[in-house]
């Protein structure tokens, strides 16, 4: 049990969207500053664009060197590394080099490791998140699976003997996804919020996916989980991947409000209204 409450960080999946102009950027702001505003309200982002795409070295140094000294990122792994794991090998130092301006800074929380639905436990995949576990070591692994498979004690204590934390999700009660599972396995704490878009989750792209707006209601119940975890961590990262629309903003914010007493910058909030 921690003697302390455990810092808490929230924040979005990526802050790059061309439409969260006027819906949380404001209208004509450059897209060079967009990462300098988002500071504003939130101390942490996931950089989602890794899983797509590695950055050149500079660019990255650029990100860190433009947030604020306290400022914590969390990066995705490649998708090589995830969902086409037979190209994983070579993918390994590449994405590894990528880490270095966060480390260099000080604000490389951690690295987020998604797994396909596809991906469902069995042996050949717990060796597969060892290999992964060992190239990318002494650093914060998360691991989120998309397959209810994976609820199972078994993989909650692997994950704890081989300090990988467990990441909760949030996503549409369908069969086979998985559920609110407000496990621990390290004392960091990771939550993703992917929404709940029963209707367009499959066959329908990354933008219908992800189109769903919280309620009040629904966020309420997910500090009261929140605040369950808290005892068995030392810091707690939340992160929301509804990004249509800047709805991810827009419900960090109001959960930030919730939880931490609002955005940093107290006067910017009517932009979430």
């Amino acid at each position: 049990m921690n003697r302390q409450q455990p810092k808490i960080f929230i924040g979005t999946c990526g802050y790059s969207f061309l439409d969260w102009q006027g819906a949380f950027y404001p209208e004509g702001l450059p897209g060079k500053k967009w990462l300098a505003y988002y500071t504003r309200f939130f101390s942490v982002v996931e950089l989602n664009v890794t899983f797509y795409r590695l950055p050149r070295l500079d660019c990255l140094r650029s990100m860190a060197e433009r947030t604020p000294h306290n400022f914590q990122f969390w990066i995705k792994v490649h998708q090589d590394m995830t969902h086409h794991v037979e190209h994983a090998e070579p993918m390994y130092p590449r994405f590894r080099g990528c880490l270095q301006p966060f480390r260099e800074s000080n604000k490389l929380s951690g690295v987020l490791a998604q797994f396909p639905h596809a991906f469902k436990l069995n042996a050949e995949n717990v060796e597969h998140i060892l290999r992964l576990r060992n190239e990318i070591p002494e650093t914060p692994l998360a691991i989120e699976f998309r397959h209810d498979s994976w609820v199972h004690d078994e993989t909650f204590a692997f994950l704890r003997e081989n300090d990988m934390t467990y990441t909760v999700v949030d996503e549409p009660d369908l069969p086979h996804l998985m559920p609110p599972v407000t496990k621990t396995t390290t004392d960091i704490g990771y939550i993703r919020l992917h929404g709940r878009n029963r209707e367009h989750w499959y066959g329908s792209s990354g933008v219908d996916r992800y189109n769903y707006d919280y309620s009040r209601e629904e966020l309420d119940t997910w500090r009261e989980r929140i605040e369950s975890m808290l005892d068995e961590l030392r810091i707690l990262y939340i992160l929301f991947n509804n990004c249509h629309l800047g709805r991810a903003a827009k419900n960090a914010s109001t959960l930030q409000d919730m939880i931490l007493g609002g955005p940093s910058k107290p006067e910017l909030e009517p932009l979430f209204s």
